[in-house]
């Protein structure tokens, strides 16, 4: 899995400005009390960064559990920073921040089995605010994701690209025919613009081909993240045409 290699790979480099590990290997049942080797169910490491401490609890299989960092570890553990949480088939489960060994901040969980993804914020009291699910659409295309796709210089940027582009049709012009529509497309994980479609017409076809035309020749966009990965995520924009006199 990608993502996992590319967490342990920052994380390593970090252990390796550090001393290594600190201390054996600690063993804990299921309900994380301290317990022999025997009985155990998990286990972690510790090791010693720059500032603080890297903690890796893995289950017997020797997958990760947990992923973090923390301050202190005696005499407790105080987890401090972004941490991850893991199935033990390798799926990420969770991740998002402590603060004070206290969860806090923007979190994300990802229920096992499925596509989707929830989005919280944890409050200094504790109340969880939920901000969204992250959907895939029904052919697996993402809809909304944990960095979405930017277009090359921002928004404003792109404003000034369609303006630059459009010609407004002369037979449009000619008519007085305007209107607003409204276009879709996905951006792929190498950021190119692909499988442009017209969702809601302008009420003239004319109008919504010359949309179409200015969408296709858009450059590359900064792709879309979900999960640490990159992923095929749908945008949608609107045109609008107006004649000014």
């Amino acid at each position: 899995m990608k993502f996992l290699v590319y967490i342990f790979i920052v994380l390593v480099s970090k252990v390796s400005l550090g001393q290594g590990s600190i201390n054996d290997t600690i063993w804990f049942d299921s309900d994380w009390k301290e317990i022999s080797k025997k009985y155990a169910k998990f286990y972690r490491v510790i090791s010693k960064l720059e500032k603080g401490y890297l903690v890796k609890d893995f289950y017997l299989s020797g997958e990760p559990q947990m992923i973090g960092a923390a301050s202190s570890i005696s005499p407790e553990l105080i987890l401090e920073g972004l941490t991850y949480y893991y199935s033990e088939n390798k799926r990420i489960t969770s991740k998002g921040s402590f603060k004070n060994n206290k969860q806090l901040g923007r979190w994300v969980d990802f229920p096992e089995g499925q596509n989707d993804s929830i989005v919280y914020i944890i409050h200094d009291d504790g109340h969880k605010e939920y901000l969204h699910i992250l959907q895939r659409a029904s052919d697996g295309v993402y809809t909304m994701v944990d960095e979405m796709p930017e277009y090359p210089g921002g928004v404003n940027e792109m404003v000034d690209f369609n303006k630059k582009n459009i010609k407004y049709p002369k037979e449009a012009r000619k008519k007085g025919w305007k209107g607003k529509v409204f276009l879709s497309f996905d951006i792929n994980e190498n950021g190119n613009l692909i499988d442009a479609r017209i969702v809601k017409s302008s009420g003239h076809e004319i109008l919504d081909n010359e949309a179409l035309r200015v969408v296709k020749l858009m450059p590359k966009w900064k792709p879309g993240k979900q999960n640490d990965e990159y992923v095929k995520v749908r945008i949608t924009i609107p045109f609008n045409f107006t004649l000014i006199d």
